[in-house]
């Protein structure tokens, strides 16, 4: 075996160490899995408006360090069952599609109602949340106000005093982030507006 095919030998072999080494971080095995599989899905996708995202669209400063920063981990990515939500441990193709990939763990009873948010309507849990991890609860992509504001104009809100005290600094405590069956996606528990 000449020089090159010994080089590439040693590549692969530390490849492939990498990839099953505990050692090995997820971003590690993410820079590994991109080499051989095309096209790698980008490691934070969002579905937020171009407000949300920065200039070069890959989002915010934010969401760029979310995975660094992870106190919140979704259970089959923490456990490594990837083929939970993935064709295999190292596939990029999903089991299911949308949101049907969500409800195959989640009750979507729990996400139904009369008035449904429009990326639960539409199958784009991950508008909102981070299918692996995230430094904020619930897996959210952003904190959650300003997740909130990133798609909802504080000049449509309802007139009240509501709104004027709160500016947006706890939706969810009015709220149903999913779906409710009272105007507004109020809760149950809070006063019409």
């Amino acid at each position: 075996m000449n020089r090159t095919g010994w080089a590439a030998v040693g590549i692969l072999g530390w490849l492939a160490l990498t990839l099953i080494s505990g050692c090995a971080t997820p971003e590690e095995r993410y820079r590994v899995l991109t080499i051989f599989f095309d096209p790698p899905p980008p490691k934070q996708v969002a579905s937020l408006p171009s407000a949300a995202l920065g200039e070069s669209g890959a989002g915010s400063a934010d969401q760029q360090q979310n995975e660094q920063a992870a106190a919140w981990i979704h259970d089959p990515y923490e456990e490594e069952d990837c083929q939970d939500c993935h064709q295999s441990r190292y596939s990029v193709e999903m089991v299911e599609e949308g949101a049907e990939l969500c409800w195959g763990c989640h009750d979507p009873d729990e996400f139904s109602g009369k008035i449904v948010h429009g990326p639960i309507e539409a199958g784009k849990c991950d508008s909102c949340h981070h299918p692996h991890e995230s430094k904020y609860p619930a897996l959210l992509l952003l904190e959650e106000t300003e997740l909130c504001m990133a798609c909802h104009d504080e000049d449509t809100f309802a007139p009240g005093e509501q709104h004027r005290d709160e500016k947006g600094e706890d939706c969810v405590g009015c709220h149903d982030p999913h779906a409710s069956d009272r105007r507004y996606m109020l809760k149950p528990t809070v006063d019409a507006l």
